[in-house]
């Protein structure tokens, strides 16, 4: 498996780079949703503590995946997929990245704007870098409670697009994303 991208195929590096922050994030998802209706105890602060780490991962590959991304640019589309797909897919790939970076962006600035120090896996703490200030926490927390939201519906529409490309297309959109 090569490192780089290909004229028609990703390389190991991008495909890391999806799966794993992919995965990283539909399990912050995942927490996020689940952490918000647990009560109040230590059981609900270690997912919590875990949700920040794992969240403060996500923003630092996400920014190297950008980097990445930019540098390698994407690979070309399959010949059948039409123009309007591909610039359809090159906007709902950055607007993932991009959500990949709001999210723990708002959810730092949440945790700051409450007081409250983000520990990352007890290896360091980001200390609270503004001012205590409430309007401004509420506000980090809508962006970052419905920003969740809406980037479920946006991996659901990258993930039923990849499956229309594999089963009804028949095209290689999905398999040079898991085989090459």
């Amino acid at each position: 498996m090569c490192c780089k991208d290909k004229a028609a195929s990703y390389g190991g590096v991008s495909k890391l780079n999806h799966w794993l922050i992919g995965i990283m994030i539909i399990g912050l998802l995942a927490s996020g949703i689940i952490a918000v209706d647990m009560p109040k105890g230590p059981d609900k602060a270690a997912l919590f503590g875990l949700h920040k780490s794992f969240g403060v991962l996500v923003l630092a590959l996400g920014l190297w995946r950008i980097v990445w991304r930019l540098r390698m640019g994407f690979p070309k589309a399959a010949e059948t997929v039409k123009k309007w797909e591909v610039s359809l897919s090159h906007a709902l790939h950055g607007i993932l990245m991009l959500m990949g970076l709001i999210l723990p962006i708002s959810g730092l600035v949440m945790a700051a704007a409450k007081g409250y120090p983000t520990a990352v896996f007890n290896l360091f703490t980001i200390t609270p870098f503004i001012a205590k200030d409430e309007a401004l926490g509420k506000l980090a927390n809508a962006i970052h409670g419905y920003g969740g939201y809406f980037l479920i519906a946006l991996i659901t529409l990258h993930v039923l697009a990849g499956l229309k490309h594999h089963f009804i297309n028949k095209d290689n959109t999905l398999k040079r994303m898991i085989n090459g």
